[in-house]
């Protein structure tokens, strides 16, 4: 599976992304930054949403963060929408406070945990460019649809 994706204005790739299966853009301006991720799951995951909640928690642990909101969310791939978990996160990202949007899906039947994060400093999310990338972002090469 591969993210296809549009640019969008005052953002540039990073020529350093922060792992494997991690496309960056970065936005010197305001200090925004949108991902794409892609990592592999082991073949016996269970059930697909249970297993987005998972991400999702275990995410929000990792970063230390305030969980603010929870919703369905919908990513697109090349044959439709797949059904996925959008959280909005407060953290703090090395010494600086953030504002955090990940949608997330853990597909089984792709053997994959995908998803879409923006990162701001506190206050400074431009939802417009949010909804924009969520909705042009596009996944290639995956079955699953629905939970």
């Amino acid at each position: 599976m591969r993210w296809k994706h549009g640019i969008p204005a005052g953002y540039a790739i990073s020529g350093e992304p922060p792992g494997p299966g991690v496309v960056e853009l970065g936005n010197p301006e305001n200090g925004c930054l949108l991902q794409l991720t892609r990592a592999t799951l082991p073949a016996a995951v269970g059930d697909d949403r249970t297993a987005t909640e998972e991400a999702l928690d275990l995410s929000i642990r990792m970063l230390d963060g305030e969980e603010i909101d929870r919703r369905d969310a919908r990513l697109t791939t090349s044959t439709g929408r797949m059904a996925a978990r959008e959280v909005v996160v407060r953290s703090a990202v090395g010494a600086q406070a953030a504002d955090l949007r990940m949608v997330l899906r853990s597909a089984a039947a792709d053997h994959a945990l995908v998803g879409l994060v923006h990162i701001c400093p506190v206050g400074s999310v431009d939802e417009a460019v949010w909804a924009t990338f969520v909705d042009s972002a596009t996944l290639h090469g995956a079955t699953a649809t629905e939970y």
